[in-house]
């Protein structure tokens, strides 16, 4: 995921592995967020990609994590395991 913002710096995409090496189960995003701002400090700890001017006021537009999945094209251990993974309180049946 780092190495892909550094490539990209707006947005990367993961995809989870399964035993076998394949990919499996949901494509996550993450967008980043994006400050536009003249404080140096927020700048600082953003990486200074935005800097308010008079054509581009100060602003916020804050990131995302979200993913896509189809459960259905996935084997039954795949969607027990996701449901564990995106809600630790529930343990997989079998």
């Amino acid at each position: 995921m780092p190495a892909a913002l550094r490539h990209n710096r707006t947005q990367a995409f993961l995809r989870l592995l399964g035993r076998d090496g394949d990919t499996v189960g949901p494509l996550v995003q993450y967008l980043n967020t994006s400050i536009v701002t003249t404080n140096e400090a927020v700048l600082a700890a953003t990486g200074g990609r935005y800097r308010a001017t008079a054509q581009r006021p100060k602003a916020m537009s804050p990131g995302r994590l979200a993913f896509t999945w189809f459960p259905e094209d996935e084997a039954d251990c795949v969607q027990r395991d996701f449901v564990v993974l995106v809600n630790p309180g529930t343990r997989a049946a079998g």
